[in-house]
């Protein structure tokens, strides 16, 4: 799915560190891996099929779906799949996607067409029984959502002009899946709470925060409402949320406020060994989070490539090389 900041590419090189660590210093024991901001759930994902147990957690819903979705036992494949087969043949139903984020309601996240299938998908998924299948179907529906999506990435704009893709057929399909007896446990809270709620101290505590001021909320409330499917009142040319300050407002996008968090996990976590993902262009310097984590920690860097929202040759990029961080700080012993 469109998802700034996501760790697919990342996420082998993120666990090779991890395990380099754990083999050196901490021997064989099992170990919970703890993903603090999940997001997308791609790392959630991962470390899920290398045999950790995964403990997940984010401000906004739809994480959960993403992680929780990418457990399917085998024994449901084949009824999963009629399923979906019977989601793409559906009719179309005017229900609160077309209402709101259609071209018929001026906001051309997608064709009147495509927001019609929307609606009659996520009615279909809510009369399904079995919670394991109705939480993949979500997942594999947000994945459909965001190949159709007329944005350039984020949800906070729709552009004036359908692009070549969001004319495409919302169709979902089968998105990978992984049938173990190791389901991820999902919370939906501040990171802060969920640390002083773990007592977890064989654990690896991850954390991939907002790196700058761009809430998450509205740039992926698209995410959000599909999966909530409540009715929400909407505010703005764009349809946000709006009560998403309350339902997802991150402390992370304001510097005080990234410093006083890092402070308080510092503080609470009974993680052994805890990881920060962060960029060389953060709203936060690496001296700003060694000193709120009151720690030393070694720092991993890796260079990545900018995300550019366009093609336009007018637009103007920053140039400069950006390097992500990852930073491993290794709990005191008492």
């Amino acid at each position: 799915m469109d998802y700034i900041g996501c760790k697919a590419k990342s996420n082998a090189w993120i666990y090779s560190i991890i395990d380099s660590m754990l083999a050196r210093k901490f021997g064989c024991e099992k170990y919970t891996f703890i993903d603090g901001c999940a997001g997308s759930g791609s790392t959630s994902r991962f470390f899920t099929r290398m045999g950790f147990d995964v403990i997940a957690n984010d401000l906004l819903e739809f994480s959960s779906v993403m992680v929780e979705g990418f457990i399917l036992s085998s024994s449901k494949l084949s009824a999963t799949l009629r399923h979906i087969e019977r989601i793409n043949s559906l009719k179309g139903v005017k229900g609160f996607f077309y209402e709101h984020f259609s071209e018929h309601a001026g906001r051309m996240y997608f064709t009147d067409d495509n927001t019609q299938r929307i609606d009659a998908c996520r009615e279909y998924i809510a009369s399904v029984r079995d919670s394991q299948i109705r939480k993949y179907l979500l997942y594999c529906g947000l994945e459909a959502l965001s190949r159709v999506s007329n944005t350039t990435g984020v949800h906070a704009a729709f552009l004036k002009q359908f692009k070549t893709r969001a004319k495409d057929k919302f169709t979902l399909r089968g998105e990978p899946s992984i049938d173990t007896p190791q389901a991820p446990v999902t919370h939906h809270m501040d990171i802060v709470e969920l640390v002083k709620k773990l007592k977890e101290p064989n654990s690896i505590l991850y954390i991939d925060p907002p790196y700058n001021n761009r809430q998450f909320g509205p740039n992926y409330h698209l995410y959000e409402t599909f999966v909530r499917y409540d009715d929400p009142e909407l505010i703005g040319k764009t349809g946000l949320r709006k009560n998403w300050k309350a339902e997802s407002g991150s402390a992370f996008c304001n510097k005080n406020g990234l410093a006083a968090a890092l402070q308080q996990i510092a503080a609470h976590s009974q993680s052994e060994l805890t990881y920060l993902s962060y960029s060389s262009d953060g709203i936060a310097s690496i001296r700003d989070i060694l000193n709120s984590l009151n720690a030393d920690a070694t720092i991993f860097t890796r260079r990545m490539t900018r995300y550019k929202s366009d093609t336009n040759p007018s637009r103007k990029y920053n140039l400069a090389p950006l390097f992500e961080l990852l930073f491993e700080i290794q709990r005191p012993k008492p």
